[in-house]
């Protein structure tokens, strides 16, 4: 199984969970002309891994953090892709019932807040399920 793979910094522990600096590149950044053309980026995010070792990670050590394919196209599939079609459904049906502009366009915004107010229901869950290891470099 093919595994995301980033390096990264521990910037805390805390009981049972790490957080990690990660530097997120575009893919611009592999190309030799990335630094002449200006349209490369990149940002750093902070990811928490859960482990029962914790303890052995300390503040600005460096460190592998490792996800499954699998659970990254998941995760892409609950935080883009589904949205979107929902938005794009709840909008048709909408139209089709000649429901006027404003409306639609307001509960569509509320729908998409729903599905929103959901995922954040069940983070607890999502969180265990899309499991983020870590590693000692």
């Amino acid at each position: 199984m093919e595994r995301i793979e980033h390096d990264g910094t521990v910037l805390a522990t805390q009981k049972g969970r790490v957080d990690v600096r990660i530097e997120v590149l575009s893919a611009c950044a592999h190309c030799a002309a990335h630094a002449k053309c200006g349209m490369a980026d990149s940002k750093d995010k902070t990811v928490s891994a859960f482990t029962t070792d914790w303890q052995s990670y300390q503040p600005g050590e460096p460190v592998k953090v490792t996800l499954s394919e699998q659970n990254g196209l998941k995760a892409v599939l609950l935080a883009y892709v589904l949205p979107a079609i929902i938005i794009l459904a709840a909008f048709a049906v909408l139209n089709i019932m000649k429901v006027p502009e404003l409306w639609t366009a307001l509960i569509t915004l509320a729908v998409s807040a729903c599905y929103a107010g959901i995922l954040y229901l069940v983070r607890d869950r999502l969180q265990k399920k899309f499991a983020i290891d870590i590693a000692h470099i």
